[in-house]
């Protein structure tokens, strides 16, 4: 094959070409600049970016189809992307170490025919090699590869490591603390290089996380005990939650959370979603007729199951551990006609306003953590709460032995521990809150039991059979 050579045309003009039978390519034509002859150069470096560039121009003249990749077999287009990848991960490391001999002397300054600049990444940027903020980074980082970490440099331009890992070894470093001793510090970088020759960039940025405990332990523990109040401390400044009632039924929460106490919260909605029985957290849809059917157990709880968690995880907040506000507990009083806890359909008010459907005032009436005021037929107040309308937590864990640590329901097997305790003689009724008129109940089935539509059967051994009623038979029994 003929040397390539890159000469000066009549007009002044360069030009490159390949040889004798080469097709030449102007200055202009594309994206070339006008560079000068090869033939002039002295340096061999500067020799080699001149013939690279003539024999791209070669290799790429026509465009895709005149490199005719078409032509290509699997393995010869597989094995082309191979070699470019590693060509050009060595020459971004050569771009980078001349970058850095062109900007320590200065190259802004340089009289080549463009415009006039104040430093090499301003250089760069005029002459639409890269983007200003990006040819910022560029010149900070050939300084650093080829000073502070030039081993890391040489690394990547002998193809031992590519520009992602390159990046990663550098910011890695650049995070250990800036008092730490050198011999520290190149250690590190003999660690991330030995590490880069088996992992990935992303595998190698979990080492750089991690890499002060492996260099220096006792000065980790110290930097990362600091770290962590540091973060704390700015998590809790930028804690927030606001609301936003939509009208029609809903309200829209916009939370932002420390890591912790979202861990916190994520715990306590999958244990009480808790996605592996098939019996998940159901509601009735209305108070008159439909029953929303028992999504599939899945692996991780969606959107909806962790909504409905979330709404249970409310329904059984213990007010009293709550901080008191004018001499009372978080409490949310429901307006409840003494008809709807008979089975009524007239709706319940909440004290914020809100109301709510039959079923759902009957249902919350029962275990939720609000104070139910009854209404007479002249709106007089009939009750106002009870002092042992919830059962106690010995209480339900006594009812949890009696009925083997799961739902009281037959053929339900949701453990007791997310059920609600239920009484079996209603509560606006006159029932009492004790273990002879007690089950536990999941939530499900607490649905069922309060439904217009089905009939709960008192069976064995503390088990309900709560079955559909027949459109011809009373209701309840």
């Amino acid at each position: 094959m003929e040397p390539f050579t890159h000469a000066a045309a009549d007009d002044g003009s360069a030009s490159i070409s390949a040889g004798a039978a080469g097709a030449g390519v102007s200055a202009g034509e594309g994206r070339w600049r006008d560079f000068s002859p090869v033939e002039v150069r002295t340096q061999r470096v500067h020799r080699f970016t001149g013939r690279l560039v003539a024999a791209v121009a070669d290799a790429t003249a026509g465009g895709v189809d005149g490199v005719a990749v078409g032509c290509l077999s699997a393995a010869e287009a597989g094995e082309s992307v191979l070699e470019l990848g590693e060509v050009m991960a060595r020459l971004k490391g050569l771009q980078l170490a001349l970058m850095a001999r062109a900007d320590e002397q200065d190259v802004s300054t340089c009289a080549d025919g463009g415009p006039a600049a104040v430093n090499t990444a301003a250089w760069l940027s005029h002459r639409g090699l890269v983007a200003g903020r990006v040819a910022r980074g560029e010149v900070r980082r050939c300084r650093e590869l080829t000073g502070q970490y030039a081993a890391t440099g040489s690394a990547l331009l002998a193809g031992d490591l590519d520009v992602a890992q390159a990046e990663v070894i550098v910011s890695s470093l650049n995070r250990l603390p800036g008092d730490l001793e050198v011999e520290d510090r190149v250690r590190a970088e003999k660690v991330m290089l030995a590490e880069a020759g088996r992992l990935d960039a992303e595998q190698l940025r979990a080492v750089g996380r991690r890499l002060l405990e492996v260099i220096a332990p006792e000065v980790a523990e110290e930097v990362e005990a600091a770290r962590l109040a540091k973060e704390e401390d700015a998590a809790a400044a930028r804690t927030w939650l606001t609301t936003w009632d939509d009208g029609e039924g809903t309200t829209h929460l916009n939370v932002k959370l420390s890591s912790r106490h979202a861990d916190m919260l994520r715990a306590a909605l999958h244990a009480i979603a808790n996605p592996g029985l098939a019996d998940a957290i159901c509601r009735t849809e209305s108070a008159t007729g439909r029953v929303a059917p028992a999504p599939l157990a899945a692996p991780k709880p969606g959107p909806r199951i962790l909504g409905e968690a979330f709404c249970r995880l409310l329904e059984t907040l213990d007010v009293d551990r709550v901080p008191q506000s004018g001499g009372m507990s978080a409490t949310v009083v429901v307006t409840i006609p003494l008809a709807t806890l008979h089975g009524g359909l007239g709706a319940a008010t909440m004290d914020t306003g809100t109301r709510l459907s039959p079923g759902e005032a009957r249902r919350m009436a029962c275990d939720a953590g609000l104070v139910p005021m009854v209404l007479g037929w002249r709106s007089e107040v009939l009750d106002l709460g009870r002092v042992r309308r919830l059962y106690s937590r010995s209480q339900r864990l006594a009812m949890a032995v009696r009925q083997g640590f799961r739902c009281a329901a037959q053929g339900c097997d949701r453990p007791s521990g997310w059920c609600d305790a239920h009484h079996l003689k209603p509560w606006s009724t006159g029932g009492h809150t004790d273990l002879a008129d007690g089950v536990l109940l999941c939530g499900r089935h607490h649905t069922l039991v309060h439904h217009p539509d089905y009939t709960v059967r008192r069976g064995s051994g503390w088990r309900l059979s709560i079955v559909r009623t027949p459109r011809d038979t009373p209701r309840r029994q």
